[in-house]
């Protein structure tokens, strides 16, 4: 799969903040952060519409990073497998992404370790967007925006997705079957969500009942990886990776 960015910001380098700690800032910037350095759409939607249309020709999904209301609706409009982001709480983008089935990735860890914490307006407004788009009937996914906050802390999504008033069987959806169709589903080159003697397949066996106890996603006993134990007992098998 492909990932363009629908929207950015791109005037950072016109006010751009100190460069290392006691750093005198620029003269006369404007203020407030937001003001300073807003994100803004990066292409027209005749750019998106070509974007999407190239990478179906070879059957490959597209992500669009999108934070702006307008970046996502564009994004929708032109036919991407998903957005990520979207933070903005908007009835006009989930519209949008009802309309064209596109995958909302609300990536609520990242606002969360960028800052958000619990109160957090921008967290808050987040975890309102995600709940709205599926009480729409948006399918969801589970992302992490690789690289943003620690590896191996994936979970935080699923908990934070629960917190939002999600179900935790449609949040469990998200991060299977929902993450499987956002990276193309059957152009993905594997098919989910059988069990076949001979099949490649990925499992996670857990210690609980995540129905009676959401603690139980962070206590990993199992993990198959395409037919291979690479998790035992809760230690890493040397598989020769």
């Amino acid at each position: 799969m492909i990932k363009f960015y629908a929207d950015y910001r791109r005037r950072t380098l016109r006010f751009p903040p100190p460069a290392y700690p006691g750093g005198r800032d620029v003269r006369f910037a404007p203020a407030g952060l937001e003001k300073r350095n807003p994100a803004s759409v990066l292409f027209s939607q005749e750019e998106m519409d070509a974007i999407v249309s190239e990478a179906h020709r070879a059957k490959c999904a597209v992500a669009a990073h999108a934070v702006t209301v307008e970046g996502v609706i564009m994004a929708a409009q032109a036919g991407v497998t998903s957005v990520e982001h979207g933070f903005v709480r908007s009835d006009a983008a989930i519209e949008a992404m009802k309309k064209h089935g596109t995958i909302f990735v609300p990536t609520l860890a990242v606002v969360e370790s960028d800052g958000g914490g619990p109160g957090n307006k921008m967290l808050c407004e987040a975890m309102a967007q995600t709940y709205a788009a599926w009480k729409a009937g948006v399918r969801l996914a589970c992302g992490g925006d690789t690289g943003a906050f620690a590896h191996g802390q994936n979970v935080r999504e699923v908990e934070l997705m629960v917190q939002a008033g999600v179900p935790l069987e449609d949040v469990l959806e998200a991060v299977t079957l929902g993450g499987w169709l956002a990276c193309g589903g059957e152009w993905c080159s594997r098919r989910f969500g059988g069990v076949r003697e001979g099949w490649s397949a990925d499992f996670v066996a857990l210690e609980g009942d995540v129905r009676g106890d959401l603690g139980a996603l962070r206590k990993v006993r199992w993990v198959v990886k395409d037919g291979e134990v690479v998790v035992r007992d809760g230690r890493l098998v040397d598989v020769g990776l």
